[in-house]
């Protein structure tokens, strides 16, 4: 069901056809390039930095789940990602997960965690109960922290990456 909006505000600024008849500001050459502020640090130029030269290009992601993709492809695992582009999230058990790599015995989930996944925008029992939950349906549970464990330097994910997929140095 569709919805017509009058207004962008509860104080109502009248119809979007009146709005739509605003002067619109056009972009000139001479101006600073505008800011990419997707998941991640900010950025602001468009095109390959340090960051996106560690990350695939072609797949709907943030930059630091682009990184971990690009990781598992050079590492040949067997994994599923979760996309909107492709349908939506994965969920097992109703708990939704970045990615389940299926290379593994047992199975190795990954969730890519920001600082909206600390203390006080998220619960820590919450993670725990996640963990916990996962764990007793088989899986092993593991997670990388972006501004920790994927964005300092290649070395640290691939190490973080070992640890998480059981391999030793």
């Amino acid at each position: 069901m569709f919805r017509r909006f009058s207004g962008l505000s509860k104080k109502g600024l009248g119809s979007l056809d009146a709005l739509s008849n605003r002067p619109v500001k056009q972009a000139t050459a001479a101006e600073d390039k505008p800011t990419v502020t997707r998941r991640g640090p900010q950025r602001s130029e468009y095109g390959d930095t340090e960051l996106e030269s560690r990350a695939v290009h072609d797949v709907d992601a943030t930059l630091p789940e682009r990184i971990v993709i690009k990781e598992l492809e050079r590492r040949r695992e067997d994994f599923e990602f979760q996309s909107s582009s492709d349908g939506g999230r994965l969920y097992i058990e109703g708990l939704a997960v970045d990615f389940i790599v299926y290379s593994r015995n047992p199975n190795v989930i990954i969730d890519v965690l920001s600082d909206w996944d600390k203390p006080p925008l998220s619960n820590e029992n919450d993670m725990a109960f996640k963990q916990a939950r996962l764990e007793s349906l088989g899986y092993y549970y593991g997670f990388l922290w972006d501004q920790e464990d994927i964005y300092p330097s290649r070395q640290r994910l691939e190490q973080k990456m070992d640890e998480i997929l059981g391999r030793s140095i």
